[in-house]
Order: C-alpha cells, then structure tokens, then sequence
C-alpha cells in the first residue's frame, strides 16, 4: 500500500490536518469553508513526484503560515466522475499543475482536473458564506 493510500484511508472527515505553525487541527469541511483558511494553488508537490496538494495560508493573526494537504482528501466534495488517467509530462497535459499560480480549470480529462475545478468552488463557498451582506444606505 503506497503513501498516497495510507493517507487517504486515514480520512473521514476527522482532522486531517495540523497547521504546522500553531497546530489547530483542521477537518475537511473547516479547510474547505473556513474563511481564515485561504486556498492559494494546486501544484504537484516537488519534494514527492505523483502527489498533487491543495496550498492553503492560514491567515489568522498569531499564525500566517501555508500548508499543502493532498487533492485526493478532498474527492468527497467533487460531484463529477474522477478519471483515473493522471496526464502530467505527457503530450495532453495543459501543465496547469506545475504552476501554483494558475488558477485556471484544466479542459483535460485528467485525474487532477475535477480537483483544478474543485478550488475555484472552493474560493467560491468561502467567498458566498463568509462576505458581509451588502446594506443599502
């Protein structure tokens, strides 16, 4: 049983995270709707080739701190089916995974690209839950 399964077997929505820096344990749902926690990319991680990770900042005050946790955590929120060919370094592949800065969705049928589209939702349910209602004056 490799490292990625190992890991994925361990969640079930319990805290599947510890903030590296203050160590605040994190559920998924916290991760996905917690507005002090920021999605910031998704970027293969380089220090472990074939593991792609969500990088999220911790912006609150006492911690400000980035942390990755692995995309396959998060299959639960994504509706649509998950292929299974995972296309990095290969001729179909947009290289949008190698960059954490591109926030674009991948129009491959890749394994990593419902995950790419999973963070711009992810933005989007913090963004709905968490802003202020606008007041007419």
């Amino acid at each position: 049983m490799g490292i990625k399964q190992n890991h994925l077997d361990k969640i079930n929505n319990r805290h599947v995270k510890i903030c590296p820096k203050c160590k605040t344990k994190f559920t998924l749902d916290q991760l996905f709707y917690d507005p002090d926690i920021i999605p910031i990319g998704i970027c293969f991680e380089e220090s472990m080739p074939g593991l792609n990770c969500y990088f999220f900042n911790h912006e609150i005050d006492s911690c400000k701190t980035t942390f990755t946790v692995m995309v396959e955590a998060f299959s639960k929120f994504i509706q649509e089916d998950i292929p299974e060919a995972e296309l990095i370094e290969t001729s179909k592949c947009e290289g949008r995974c190698l960059r954490i800065d591109d926030q674009d969705d991948c129009s491959q049928n890749c394994h990593f690209a419902p995950y790419r589209s999973l963070l711009t939702k992810m933005r989007e349910a913090k963004e709905s839950r968490y802003m202020a209602p606008k007041i007419a004056l």
